[in-house]
């Protein structure tokens, strides 16, 4: 008895589970590190479109994965818009290949057949599972001509967003009403310590909140994002204390504290979300606060905040050196005021990119 195998991997997506797939909507993906599980594959890619299930073939024996698996997804469409951006994203240092399994077989024809002889006449569709091993062999040796270091973002709906918002604006609402009713003070006569009550109230909540969507969640536990935040406190500080020396503040001891305070607050509302989120990723930090271009709800929740904050101040700014003599152009009250001002509204506007965000990812599902 001889029985013929022609080339291509994931033609009949081992025996079985062919059946129950629908191969056109299904994505192979290679070369994959022994440390990716099928829960990360689910996680990464439902972020390009609703996926129905996902299958990485083990090793009976020694329980491994022998380095490709398969993801469904609901449709066509959604399988041909995942293959477009997750091919070759680098997972664990190791850029992973995706394609259409349906198509493996014409992309990867050698030009040979292997003929297996002398097979046991019980012997029928368990072949599927020879022939993908030996094609997963085969994917060694074929080499990609493109690269990339593309790592999106983790996902968060419109709700989510809306509750992250609603929470830090609420928290600013709190910080001024505790200053104002229950020690009698504002930025008018008290700005230092106005200042510090909100950025102290301000900074557990945007530590926690932003801290639940940080990168590379296998390798960043959740109080590590939150340890990030913390860092990125002081670090963001002296980054504003000096620009708004740069720019003119005041550096006498009498506006230290004002000055301290108030980058303080600027921290909170520029690094620190990214500091949980982003961690020391220079490449996304420069995308995001350099180029101003951010990718994913995620990462506008990031971006638009903080230049709000800084647009804010600037326009604050305006008025102190003008000749009306009112108690509120002094340093930093009226920058101050501009920086909550803007950040506020950049927290609406965010609200809209991420809406707009997800409907055009659901328009490209359809």
């Amino acid at each position: 008895m001889t029985t013929r195998i022609a080339p291509g991997v994931g033609a009949n997506l081992l025996g079985q589970h062919a059946a129950e797939r629908n191969q056109d909507a299904t994505a192979y993906v290679g070369n994959l590190d022994p440390q990716i599980s099928e829960e990360l594959l689910w996680e990464l890619f439902v972020q390009a479109g609703p996926v129905v299930n996902v299958y990485v073939p083990k090793d009976r024996v020694t329980n491994q994965h022998q380095g490709y698996g398969f993801v469904e997804f609901r449709s066509e469409e959604d399988a041909d818009y995942a293959i477009k951006v997750l091919n070759m994203i680098k997972l664990y240092g190791k850029p992973i290949r995706v394609n259409k399994a349906s198509q493996d077989k014409k992309s990867l024809d050698v030009g040979a057949n292997l003929f297996i002889g002398n097979l046991d006449p019980d012997v029928d569709d368990n072949l599927n599972q020879i022939q993908d091993l030996y094609m997963s062999v085969t994917k060694l040796y074929t080499k990609s001509s493109t690269t990339s270091t593309v790592e999106l973002p983790p996902p968060i709906s419109a709700s989510e967003a809306l509750i992250v918002n609603t929470l830090c604006a609420l928290g600013l609402a709190f910080a001024f009403w505790i200053a104002n009713t229950v020690y009698s003070i504002e930025l008018v006569t008290h700005p230092s310590l106005t200042l510090f009550f909100i950025w102290i109230t301000e900074l557990p909540i945007v530590t926690l909140l932003y801290s639940r969507y940080r990168q590379n969640r296998k390798q960043c536990t959740y109080l590590r994002a939150v340890g990030r935040g913390v860092l990125g406190v002081p670090v963001g500080a002296l980054l504003n204390f000096l620009g708004a020396i740069a720019v003119g503040a005041p550096v006498t001891f009498q506006y230290l504290p004002k000055t301290v305070n108030w980058a303080l607050m600027m921290s909170v509302f520029t690094t620190i979300p990214a500091s949980c989120v982003l961690g020391s990723s220079w490449a996304d930090w420069r995308r995001i606060f350099a180029q101003t271009k951010p990718k994913g709800s995620i990462e506008y929740l990031i971006c638009l905040p903080a230049h709000g904050a800084v647009i804010g101040a600037w326009f604050g700014a305006w008025p102190m050196p003008l000749d009306w003599e009112r108690p509120w152009q002094e340093w930093p009250i009226s920058v101050s005021y501009g920086t909550v001002a803007g950040y506020l509204v950049a927290l609406v506007a965010s609200l809209g990119f991420v809406l707009a965000c997800g409907r055009s990812q659901h328009i490209k599902r359809e």
